[in-house]
């Protein structure tokens, strides 16, 4: 290679090329063999006024009548499951009415596919989970006259918005999970994107050369399964694993500024994503709805990654650590044949790769403050998301070419080379012993360079072609991550983006040694990338970080706290989700800074306030009915809680320290002693239940005074400075959540 713009025309053009290739990473595929216009004609049929509907709420009712009606036409007999569940994951009751439909197979066993039909309290519920129940009843319409082996079990579930607990009932208490062996699950996190399969169950092996062979366009890789597993979410699917039950857990999760957002409705819903999910769930069920499922289970774990959304790589996660040893082997064995260890170009070649490290590191965060800190974006959801991202990309191109004309030119080029593949096939051994499921993100690359660098090395020849094709692997790798990690992490987090594109970086600076022009010929190079990347920095920065599609999240909240001597008082509350809205806020007559308080009466949170007119709203009831001491000093108090305004959400919240045992409801203890020592205290929650009257039990440590907090969530109440406030919402801002609200707070002691 002769000129380094030789080089950065390659590297450019090979980057251009696989992002172009990853639109798999942020849109769902084009074409599907799904029948995306009658699944969208049935999500429009079942809520065609794109209203909310939370568990318990009328017009959750009635899109339950018209999924029965749905199902009926389909010649299915649907069952209602209607039960009162009370858990202590989420601790709290509601009462859920789930719908099974049945498709009977030749054999006992049984594969549930399964969405809930519920929604947030302000959400239209569009992509969560609207479509999931629409492809449902298009896959119940394809498949009715289908013989089967296996059972097909459609559950349309409730109350998975209120802590999963139609799944629960569901589990616990349905004869028909005795026979379930596999449950496909559909989820949403945003109203767009590839429907990619984020979490499966224990020794899936078998599992995923099902889906790698069945779906035409596999969108799945097993880190982000690994870290999936250790972050503290849960969907339906985390019932029916702990139940037993083998699981693929599908999800889209673009557009998340609309996730539970009053904007998640039909109109904003990429048919293109519940097309997706369709051609996912048919492709599994139609690769085994006639398979003995048994011989499925604890097959071994799997390693995998698509290659552009195409097609699905995998290997059994124990090959991981014995192939990465190879490599390494490999690799420091190629070094010595090339003799290009020598010990001051290895310091050299250290301190050039250690630079790589911390500029990444430097720069990301530097990049961070006008990309995403000062403008004040969404925590995970970019309307314009490409100047920023051009802005990191092209800062590791910067740094490679820096570094590659600089220190890296006293380490020499192989010398670069071989080190920076070696700290690759090091971390590969790390990932494989530490993460087996992220081991691939290392194993490809250099299992790539490795091969060629080792015919090359037959061929006596310089391992130019390695450094190439492993310079594409790793790109391929880096870029992949760098894409997905916008699902996690957005811009004012830059810092935990850019390390991702180090291994691209890695892989090209010893190619950029190669260039024999020096750092005088690099100038104009560096210049142009250096421009390129101030350039994408201003338009990232001036870039609007809210738009109506992509808007704020903001509620207009009315707080009523009665403390227990009675004394009550009221106030607005401007509720931001993210980034406040200070203008907005001043410009409705807020005061200038958020203030602190209790969410719930219990959780720390902050918002612009102002005093609020007392309307006098009711209140949650607690009445006690028995009070008894126990032995040991220990109280146990019985009685009722109802709500007050029949809202969507009330409970009782207990501070950490709190002096409580347990807490019972309707005959199922909910929480114990640990979860009342925990920092955050604890929240016992009743959704779905109406004016129900609540039977609880309350076990005290002694016979000390106990502080508690009742609470309930409602609508909005009528008033006009409320309607005001709504009214001058820009429109680049929607409710999320629990909505434009009353929150109504009473103290007690007992």
């Amino acid at each position: 290679m002769k000129s380094h713009w030789a080089w950065l025309g390659g590297v450019a053009l090979i980057i251009v090329a696989l992002i172009i290739g990853l639109r798999s990473a942020e849109h769902a595929p084009a074409r599907s063999s799904f029948d995306s216009a009658a699944a969208f004609a049935t999500l429009t049929r079942i809520n065609p006024e794109n209203h909310a509907h939370p568990i318990g709420s009328a017009h959750n009712r009635l899109i339950r009548t018209r999924i029965e009606t749905e199902l009926r036409a389909l010649g299915y007999s649907p069952e209602i499951q209607s039960d009162l569940i009370c858990t202590e994951l989420a601790p709290g009751c509601s009462f859920v009415e789930n719908i099974v439909a049945m498709k009977d197979g030749a054999g006992e066993d049984a594969i549930l596919v399964t969405a809930h039909y519920d929604s947030a309290p302000i959400a239209p519920g569009a992509g969560d989970d609207l479509a999931g129940v629409a492809v449902m009843l298009e896959i119940a319409r394809r498949i009715a006259e289908t013989p089967t082996q296996n059972d097909i079990v459609f559950l349309f579930a409730d109350g998975e918005e209120a802590g999963l607990r139609g799944a629960m009932a569901f589990a616990r208490k349905h004869p028909m999970m005795d026979r379930v062996d596999l449950v496909l699950n559909m989820e949403a996190r945003g109203v767009s994107g590839p429907s990619a399969m984020f979490e499966t169950s224990a020794g899936a092996a078998p599992l995923i050369q099902a889906f790698a062979q069945s779906a035409p366009h596999p969108v799945a890789n097993s880190l982000f399964y690994e870290v999936y597993r250790r972050m503290p979410n849960n969907t339906d699917v985390t019932i029916y694993k702990a139940a037993g039950a083998m699981a693929m857990n599908f999800a889209f999760s673009r557009g998340v500024a609309l996730y539970h957002s009053a904007r998640d409705d039909n109109a904003h819903l990429s048919v293109a994503s519940m097309a997706h999910h369709g051609e996912n769930i048919s492709a599994v069920l139609a690769a085994l709805q006639d398979a003995p499922l048994e011989n499925l289970r604890d097959a071994g774990e799997a390693t995998y990654f698509d290659i552009f959304g195409q097609m699905l790589i995998h290997w059994p996660s124990a090959l991981n650590l014995p192939l990465a040893g190879v490599l390494l082997v490999l690799v420091l064995a190629l070094a010595f044949v090339r003799k290009v260890l020598s010990p001051r170009r290895l310091g050299w070649a250290a301190l050039a790769m250690m630079s790589l490290i911390i500029g990444h590191l430097a720069l990301g965060w530097a990049l961070s403050f006008p990309l995403g800190v000062w403008p004040g974006i969404h925590p995970l959801d970019h309307p314009h998301p490409w100047p920023a991202r051009i802005a990191l990309i092209s800062s590791s191109v910067l740094l490679s070419l820096l570094v590659g004309v600089g220190l890296a030119r006293r380490a020499g080029a192989e010398t670069l080379l071989f080190a920076s593949w070696l700290l690759l096939a090091l971390i590969g051994v790390a990932l494989a012993g530490l993460l087996p499921g992220g081991a691939y993100v290392a194993l490809v690359p250099v299992g790539a360079f490795a091969t060629i660098a080792a015919c090359e090395a037959a061929l006596r020849r310089p391992p130019v072609m390695a450094a190439c094709v492993g310079f594409i692997a790793g790109a391929y790798m880096a870029l992949y991550h760098f894409l997905n990690l916008d699902v996690v992490f957005n811009f004012q987090l830059s810092h935990f983006k850019t390390p991702v594109l180090l291994m691209m970086s890695l892989a090209a600076a010893p190619i950029a040694v190669w260039c024999d022009n020096g750092l005088r010929g690099a100038r104009a190079p560096l210049t142009l990338v250096a421009l390129v990347c101030a350039g994408a920095t201003i338009g990232g920065a001036l870039a609007p970080p809210y738009t109506p599609d992509r808007p704020r999240a903001v509620n207009v909240d009315y707080l009523q706290i009665t403390n227990t001597d009675g004394a009550r008082a009221a106030q607005w509350q401007l509720e931001t989700i993210g980034p406040p809205d200070a203008a907005h806020a001043a410009a409705i007559g807020f005061p200038d800074e958020v203030s602190p308080f209790l969410r719930w009466g219990l959780r720390d949170a902050k918002a612009y306030l102002r005093v609020a007119p007392d309307l006098t709203l009711a209140e949650p009831h607690m009445r006690i009915i028995s009070v008894e001491t126990l032995d040991d000093g220990a109280r146990v108090f019985e009685g009722e809680l109802q709500a007050g305004r029949n809202g969507f959400l009330y409970g009782i919240t207990f501070a950490s320290g709190a002096g409580v045992r347990e807490f019972w409801a309707n005959g199922e203890r909910l929480a114990q002693s640990e979860a009342f020592d925990a920092p955050r205290g604890v929240a016992v929650t009743f959704s779905g239940v109406g004016d129900r009257i609540m039977q609880f039990r309350i076990v005290t440590d002694s016979s000390a005074p106990v502080a508690a907090t009742l609470f309930e969530l409602s609508s909005a109440p009528d008033h006009p400075d409320i309607a005001a406030i709504i009214a001058a919402r820009p429109s680049n801002a929607a409710p999320i959540h629990f909505g434009d609200h009353a929150e109504v707070q009473r103290q007690i002691t007992f």
